[in-house]
């Protein structure tokens, strides 16, 4: 563990970058009426879920995400739906897309906000998704805390995650940072935790890069 010393500054760096990102947009919902990144304001913590009208899976968990987001309102916690197919390549609008969408939000009782994209969205957020659903979650200062997750989970895999940030927030006020080495079968190696932090993905890649085969084993 030499390096130790060089991902520590490496990784603050990092941490800086990554806790600083906030989701920022001026949209539609696909019942067209204007909503921006405002809306975090309303909760202290909210579950961004990126699904598309074509995916099962996203339309499978969309009961579940409801319920969360009812049965969760109280604890300051709110589902917001990002409809990823409802533009087109030119980040225009495909009004049978959202219709689509409106009819599947209805079906399964998933009477929360779903945006149409804007172009802020389509070239930050929306721009690394290459699978769907993809969920993150964000304070209410619209900045993104914890992992990316990708795929679809049920309710009471929702529910762990959850109840983890709500409470990591809850006794910092927002969230801190952290970092691990982990090998590539995702034992950790050496780990640094900020009080109350939460770790993050990326820093577990960019470690596995700074760290030589040698070292990961």
């Amino acid at each position: 563990m030499k390096k130790i010393s060089v991902l520590t500054a490496l990784l603050l760096i990092l941490a800086s970058s990554v806790f600083a990102d906030k989701v920022s947009f001026n949209a539609k919902t696909i019942e067209n009426k204007t909503v921006t990144e405002a809306i975090f304001e309303d909760a202290e913590l909210t579950m961004i879920n990126i699904w598309g009208t074509f995916c099962g899976p996203c339309i499978n968990e969309m009961p579940d995400l409801a319920k969360l987001n009812r049965n969760y309102s109280e604890k300051g916690f709110q589902v917001v739906g990002i409809v990823i197919d409802s533009v087109n390549r030119k980040g225009l609008p495909v009004p049978k897309t959202v219709d689509a969408a409106k009819k599947i939000a209805k079906q399964t009782g998933a009477d929360y906000i779903h945006i149409v994209p804007d172009i802020k969205l389509q070239s930050s957020l929306l721009a690394g998704v290459t699978a769907v659903p993809a969920t993150v979650f964000v304070n209410k200062n619209g900045e993104i805390v914890g992992s990316v997750y990708t795929g679809s989970r049920s309710y009471d895999n929702w529910k762990k995650i959850v109840d983890k940030l709500i409470k990591i927030i809850g006794e910092s006020g927002r969230p801190g940072w952290a970092w691990s080495i982990m090998n590539e079968d995702g034992v950790t190696l050496y780990e640094k935790p900020a009080e109350g932090a939460i770790y993050h993905e990326a820093f577990h890649r960019v470690s596995l890069l700074l760290l030589s085969p040698e070292e990961q084993k």
